[in-house]
């Protein structure tokens, strides 16, 4: 009988921890900041933020969780950000995006590499690299010319000290700022300009008569 109890009393703790753990994944003790040297633009060097890991998706289809987490200003204060492709590394193309910047990536799947686009750009730039169970965003600040750089998964999810093979990278921009327009040309009073009118008709009236 007592038997019977135990062994009841341990199956059930067994399922209480099945639950718990199917309840809440626990994040991992590193950061996205741990690639630092890894994650880079030519041109720029390192990245001048991160935000990661995260769990789950960023909204790989239509970048919905991803918008949401940069477009608060993290980075700088930026919230214009727009998403420009997803490259997935099951199929080595982009299946989300316009892709205006002919984004692509090599390396895929595995975990690290380098991504370019089709033309240099100073606009500000925010690389996104997910695995299987997490992402995270690398934020570069706008300046000089960048036409790609590399990447590596260390400061998203690791197995065993080395990063895991990734699941797909997005690009997303920031453009830079319009200059301000000129301030507009002043248009004279309408009393200005009957002045104006009255003493040039004068002064051709005064010449008229200097030459008779």
């Amino acid at each position: 009988m007592k038997l019977s109890i135990l062994k009841s009393f341990v199956f059930g703790l067994m399922i209480f921890g099945s639950a718990n753990s199917a309840l809440a994944m626990p994040m991992p003790a590193f950061s996205c900041n741990d690639a630092f040297g890894l994650v880079t633009a030519t041109g720029r060097g390192n990245f001048d933020g991160c935000i990661g890991p995260n769990a789950g998706n960023e909204g790989a289809m239509n970048f919905a969780a991803l918008l949401t987490a940069i477009n608060g200003g993290v980075f700088d204060g930026i919230t214009n950000w727009v998403p420009d492709a997803k490259f997935d590394s099951g199929n080595g193309a982009v299946d989300a995006g316009p892709n205006n910047s002919s984004f692509t990536n090599s390396g895929q799947p595995g975990n690290s590499g380098t991504w370019s686009l089709g033309a240099p750009t100073t606009d500000a730039i925010v690389l996104t690299l997910k695995t299987n169970t997490y992402w995270s965003g690398y934020y570069f600040a706008a300046g000089s010319a960048t036409s790609g750089g590399t990447w590596s998964t260390l400061g998203v999810s690791v197995n065993q000290g080395a990063g895991q093979g990734i699941s797909h990278s997005t690009i997303s921009f920031s453009p830079n700022l319009v200059p301000p327009p000129p301030p507009p040309t002043q248009t004279p009073e309408p009393g200005t300009l009957f002045l104006m009118g009255s003493g040039l008709a004068g002064l051709g009236l005064w010449r008229w008569k200097t030459k008779k």
